[in-house]
């Protein structure tokens, strides 16, 4: 951002040099420009990332990085799992502004694969699950306005860590 700017302002004293534009023609259309290269950036920064809690290798975005119950929300990205899967527990925190929720789910490798996860299973120690998710029904959220937060850990059966990040999302 203050690299756009420095440039703006180099512009605008190129432009009191030069002698093909009025002097606010050349403010206008540099400040034109600017403004086109922010809205470019702020559409390309429309996503939220999932923070890493855990020792596990992992980038996961989120898009809208706003959610809204009436949407669809899409996750992609990638884990690399510490420790050899194939079944385990997910254990999920739920804090939404008072209430605070922890619910546990078993899972399997191939219920990964049926979600469309591209993984062979059973999942080895140091192994990247990669994927791209869509969720078509939110209405769970309907009653969700504002700030949520998620942590998400993912143990095998042996309870070793292989995931742990943490969500924090707008909702409306």
């Amino acid at each position: 951002m203050y690299r756009k700017l420095s440039f703006l302002c180099l512009a605008i004293y190129l432009a009191t040099l030069s002698d093909a534009m009025t002097l606010g023609d050349q403010i206008k259309e540099a400040f034109a420009e600017f403004v086109h290269d922010t809205d470019s950036f702020l559409r390309l920064d429309d996503h939220g990332t999932v923070v890493n809690c855990g020792s596990s290798n992992m980038n996961l975005t989120w898009t809208p990085k706003t959610i809204s119950s009436k949407g669809i929300l899409n996750i992609d990205g990638y884990v690399q799992f510490p420790a050899e899967f194939q079944t385990g527990t997910i254990v999920m925190e739920v804090s939404y502004k008072i209430f605070h929720r922890t619910m546990k789910f078993q899972v399997s490798c191939s219920m990964m694969q049926a979600y469309g996860l591209q993984v062979q299973c059973p999942v080895k120690q140091d192994q990247m699950v990669k994927g791209q998710i869509t969720i078509n029904d939110l209405s769970a959220l309907s009653n969700v306005h504002g700030s949520i937060e998620v942590k998400i850990r993912l143990y095998n059966s042996s309870w070793t860590q292989l995931f742990c990040g943490i969500v924090n999302a707008d909702v409306n």
